[in-house]
């Protein structure tokens, strides 16, 4: 028995554009709890968020639009998931300073338990293996456009 609603674009767009906003401010907060890098400004991390999307999206355009679409739902599922795991750390900061090492291990959890959904919703879509990869190489190129730009 699933509980999967009817596909409607129109809604898969506006929860698309919800996890986007919700993703974006977390980590705009989040990074800044991070000694190490740059001090963050909200554009960037909304180009962040929505260059993911983009990024995955190219290795999938041979699918269906409907595919694409509802990848691109699923990618910012996780996304949020992640945003989710991240808020009781922005909360908990506002009371008590945190170890910068309790912050990078948190993150480092949280990108651990996001790529693990992300793997698993790519089995349960039967979607190509590569797109894990690619999610962790746009990860990578990120960072390394972060720290140098």
């Amino acid at each position: 028995m699933q509980c999967t609603p009817d596909f409607n674009h129109k809604y898969r767009f506006l929860f698309i554009g919800f996890a986007l906003t919700v993703t974006s401010f977390t980590l705009f907060e989040y990074s800044n709890l991070i000694q190490t890098l740059p001090k963050s400004n909200i554009t960037r991390e909304i180009v962040l968020a929505l260059g993911q999307i983009l990024f995955q999206i190219l290795f999938i355009l041979k699918l269906d639009r409907k595919t694409i679409i509802n990848y691109a739902g699923n990618l910012m599922t996780v996304s949020i998931m992640g945003s989710l795991i991240l808020i009781p750390i922005l909360i908990l900061n506002k009371y008590m300073s945190l170890p910068q090492t309790f912050v990078l291990g948190w993150f480092g959890l949280t990108v651990f338990i996001m790529f693990t959904e992300h793997f698993r919703r790519i089995k349960v879509l039967q979607l190509p293996f590569y797109l894990c990869l690619t999610w962790i190489l746009y990860r990578i190129i990120a960072l390394l456009l972060i720290l140098n730009f």
